[in-house]
């Protein structure tokens, strides 16, 4: 019986990915270096900011102060949030009030910060319906290692075989997958290659499909 359910945030919840593209290419274009929607893909989503920045400076041999490039990323999506707003991904609201109405614990798990991802959450008036958060800064190791995701079982005190992980991204899947935790891809950008589609239990083109599922496994 499903008792829990795990939210991965951006390209899940919200349709935020591309702006993240749009920060990181903006961060490295003042370095003169041109950052492709595929080199986003490939490096990029599921990863925690700091870990995505440290990784620039070595790939890219930049002379850069972590912290500043961070911050730099930030003023950026703020610019973006402000300028265009982030859209709700569909089914989002049907599947929340579905699971309130059954009393599944829900749990958003996600590499980002707290006050971003409330600050969205609040402004589609979203946060009430979750019942404990798990923010990139509360654990050690981003995915894909499962730290997050073995944080959210604790605060929702369920068992890893009573969750199910909700995930977009292939290091999200990849940290569900060494939690023992199963996984349901909502693909976003990219479709999971095979290596990560074996690691989930059903991809679905969106989250409407998701209570048809917890109703199917019970």
């Amino acid at each position: 019986m499903i008792k829990g359910v795990i939210f991965d945030f951006d390209g899940v919840i919200v349709d935020s990915e591309y702006i993240s593209y749009e920060c990181y290419r903006d961060f490295l274009k003042t370095y003169n270096i041109i950052f492709t929607k595929e080199d986003y893909i490939k490096y990029c989503p599921g990863k925690q900011l700091i870990t995505t920045m440290n990784f620039f400076k070595e790939f890219y041999d930049l002379d850069i102060d972590i912290d500043q490039a961070c911050q730099y990323f930030r003023n950026r999506e703020q610019y973006y949030l402000d300028k265009d707003g982030v859209p709700l991904k569909k089914g989002v609201k049907e599947l929340l009030d579905y699971l309130v109405s059954k009393k599944i614990a829900i749990c958003l798990a996600t590499s980002s910060v707290e006050k971003r991802a409330i600050t969205i959450l609040d402004n589609y008036q979203l946060t009430k319906y979750f019942d404990a958060f798990v923010f990139g800064d509360e654990v050690k190791r981003g995915k894909p290692f499962p730290d997050v995701f073995l944080k959210a079982c604790k605060k929702i005190n369920v068992q890893k075989n009573e969750a199910i992980v909700i995930e977009d991204s292939e290091a999200g899947i990849e940290a569900g997958y060494n939690a023992k935790i199963r996984v349901i891809c909502i693909p976003d950008m990219k479709y999971p290659d095979d290596k990560y589609q074996l690691m989930t239990c059903n991809i679905y083109r969106d989250l409407t499909n998701i209570i048809k599922y917890i109703e199917t496994v019970g």
